[in-house]
């Protein structure tokens, strides 16, 4: 079988879930060709070293001859699409922009692709990647399917989503939670598209770590976040915890990794309340460093909440790393997030946007060492019996071989 996928950007820090699938494709025999918007810097590397990726950017593509092939070779369907772009009801000039940018890209990537037995095209996120694909598929009659998240389903309008599922062979996501909301979009007529299947991550790559409570109000308390800055992850609150523990004495170091719109405002936040001995901004940092960090934590931190435009996760892919370290977590039931932890077995859920509720997971798991070692082995239980990365290409590949068109 021959995948084309569609991405925004690649590779990207964020979304090493999606290199880790591509890599399992093509080690079960799926060629697996990656078309992608822009180029990213972080570069992933395989069980054997540096992994090749058989990739292509759109900037490389020639946009003339792209569009005389386009004509040359779907004459109808390319002028069908290119006046459904010009004429689409759109609310003015930036929507009109962005038909005929998607539209160009949809031509660019076919004639990239022109030369390859493709039989699927999948999009990874349901907004500009699907598009993108849903586009390509019309103009050249290869079904499409696509892979939907979090942001691009909570802050899409529904009308746009509706049309994407319609249009699909079928439409992947990560959580039972999204799943359900996308189904109710979907409507009866087209709900059986909507199929879900967790993130796996491969265990053997996430050094497991020695379990026990090795943290007291006489030591110091080693916290780390891995997350965007951005309002969803709720990072505003973890700081505000820092700085009520700091006040009642505790010792405490915290690691935040991650780039994002409020790192200036949380920067200056630490400024203000004295944290700056506490809290250390490491920036982005690829999984090497990630993991070196996870093994030196005492624990992981991750406050989601439901963002004011209404963004919030799916179900974070750190919260499946740090489990299977055998770290334990600290997060809220946004979303999906009880599908991987629950109280007081996998974890401690706390409620969204409250410090106070952080601080007092942080000061329980500092002083009860069974409920630490508790959640620390059942986590990475948990992991291996529901998020195992071989058991999540088995059933992506049944549905990328029961859609197959060829």
């Amino acid at each position: 079988m021959s995948i084309v996928y569609v991405l925004a950007k690649f590779p990207h820090i964020t979304e090493t879930f999606i290199s880790n699938e591509i890599m399992e494709l093509e080690s079960r025999g799926i060629a697996v060709t990656i078309l992608a918007v822009e180029q990213g810097t972080i570069h992933q590397t395989g069980t054997n070293g540096a992994h090749r990726w058989n990739v292509y950017y759109l900037a490389d593509i020639n946009i003339l001859k792209a569009h005389i092939y386009a004509v040359l070779n779907f004459r109808k369907e390319y002028f069908i699409q290119l006046k459904e772009s010009l004429l689409a009801e759109r609310s003015g000039l930036p929507d009109l922009l962005k038909n005929i940018r998607t539209f160009s890209r949809s031509v660019r990537f076919l004639y990239r692709i022109r030369s390859l037995p493709a039989h699927l095209i999948h999009a990874h996120f349901i907004s500009m990647p699907a598009d993108i694909a849903m586009k390509m598929s019309l103009i050249s009659g290869i079904p499409f399917s696509c892979s939907a998240h979090a942001h691009d389903i909570y802050t899409a309008a529904r009308r746009s989503l509706t049309g994407k599922i319609k249009a699909s062979r079928f439409v992947l996501t990560c959580t039972e939670y999204n799943k359900n909301y996308l189904q109710e979009i979907a409507g009866t007529e087209h709900a059986e598209k909507i199929k879900h299947i967790y993130h796996g991550i491969d265990t053997d790559c996430w050094p497991r770590r020695i379990t026990g409570s090795r943290i007291s109000k006489a030591g110091q308390i080693r916290i780390l976040s891995v997350a965007r800055l951005v309002e969803k992850k709720g990072i505003w609150f973890l700081l505000q915890a820092l700085s009520g523990m700091l006040k009642q004495g505790w010792k405490l170091k915290c690691t935040l990794i991650g780039e994002g719109d409020l790192t200036e405002e949380f920067e200056n936040y630490v400024r203000r309340n004295h944290l700056q001995n506490i809290v250390q901004f490491l920036g982005e940092q690829g999984q090497d460093k990630i993991k070196t960090e996870y093994g030196a934590a005492d624990l992981f931190v991750l406050p989601c909440i439901i963002a004011s435009n209404g963004d919030r996760d799916g179900l974070p892919n750190v919260l499946l790393e740090a489990l299977a370290t055998g770290l334990p977590v600290i997060t809220t039931a946004v979303s999906a997030i009880p599908e991987l932890v629950s109280h007081e077995i996998t974890g401690l859920i706390v409620a969204q946007n409250d410090a106070e509720s952080i601080q007092q997971a942080i000061v329980r798991l500092s002083e009860d060492s069974l409920l630490y070692r508790s959640v620390s082995e059942n986590g990475r239980a948990k992991i291996e019996k529901d998020f195992n990365i071989q058991h999540s290409t088995d059933s992506l590949l049944g549905i990328f071989n029961k859609y197959n068109p060829a």
